[in-house]
């Protein structure tokens, strides 16, 4: 007795929309491509210095250049460039970028910091104590989120 609903030509059209909408969007565009641009060269500068290959290479956090600083620098200026930069909208990227861009070169290079400290001394210790190594390379220099500035300022005036 139950009836799939009938989906009309009209429904179906709408159905996708908000993929192409999402395809147009330039300043998500902008984020995305200046996101993998950092990691990309973040991986395959790892894999050749290391002579070894991991798709972790490309997706994991921390080091040259700050892709997250990439991703929100480019976000807030093609939002500046589309919508004003007098506008509501830049105001909140430009916020949400300058906290980003702290926490990556204090919190969490800081949380890095004490993560090398308790790894070296779990690692004193005589008794065989099961431990999974902390990740020590979470943060950010000040040097790593001003290049990824940089290449988000270069990434959100291109015409996307």
């Amino acid at each position: 007795l139950c009836r799939e609903p009938r989906i009309t030509k009209e429904q179906k059209g709408k159905s996708m929309e908000w993929f192409s909408d999402l395809m147009s969007n330039k300043a998500l565009l902008s984020a995305l491509l200046a996101w993998t641009v950092c990691q990309l060269y973040k991986g395959v500068y790892q894999g050749i210095k290391h002579h070894k290959w991991h798709i972790s290479l490309f997706l994991g956090s921390g080091g040259m250049p700050s892709s997250h600083s990439a991703a929100v620098t480019a976000l807030t200026i093609s939002i500046g460039i589309q919508a004003g930069f007098g506008s509501l909208l830049f105001a909140v990227c430009l916020l949400f970028s300058i906290i980003v861009m702290y926490d990556a070169a204090g919190v969490r290079r800081e949380t890095g910091r004490q993560s090398a400290i308790i790894n070296e001394i779990v690692s004193q210790q005589q008794d065989s104590v099961e431990y999974q190594h902390l990740k020590e390379r979470v943060g950010h220099s000040p040097l790593e989120v001003i290049v990824g500035c940089v290449i988000g300022i270069i990434i959100g005036i291109l015409p996307i």
